[in-house]
């Protein structure tokens, strides 16, 4: 599954060392809330993606990747191929303004949950006095591939 989408980043965007999520990606569950599979992340100025252990009975990260800078002013594109497997042979790959910032392997789903994934962009955060704003722009969801041949 490929996904793209592009983000601008206001220049009086406050920088808050508290949660903030900018894109994810979960799994639908029988009679429990959905599994977060990957949380693309902005806290205290710092970008990072968690990717979490879908073959752990808790929620524990299976890795970290610290992203480029979020430049604000500046609209940044995002691509994400992503095949879901409850075995080794899944993956995530991820391209920031055309580089490659993610390559993961490992399970990617939960053997718990169901064939249901869904994708969830926006500002996912705690509740905040300062007023924030991020745009999102060209989303595209698909199977076919998002790259040209010399990406």
């Amino acid at each position: 599954m490929w996904y793209k989408f592009s983000i601008l980043i206001l220049e009086d965007f406050p920088i808050i060392d508290n949660r903030l999520v900018i894109s994810q990606v979960k799994q639908t569950v029988l009679l429990k809330n959905p599994l977060q599979l990957y949380a693309q992340r902005y806290r205290n100025g710092n970008h990072y993606l968690t990717i979490y252990n879908m073959t752990s009975s808790k929620k524990e990260q299976a890795a970290r990747y610290e992203l480029p800078e979020l430049t604000k002013g500046k609209w940044h594109d995002f691509i994400l191929q992503i095949y879901y497997s409850d075995s080794t042979d899944g993956y995530i790959n991820m391209w920031m303004d055309g580089k490659k910032v993610v390559s993961f392997i490992g399970p990617t789903a939960s053997k718990k949950g169901r064939n249901q994934f869904y994708h969830k962009i926006g500002m996912y955060r705690d509740q905040y006095s300062e007023p924030m704003t991020i745009y999102f722009d060209n989303y595209i969801l698909t199977n076919d591939t998002l790259l040209t041949t010399n990406e």
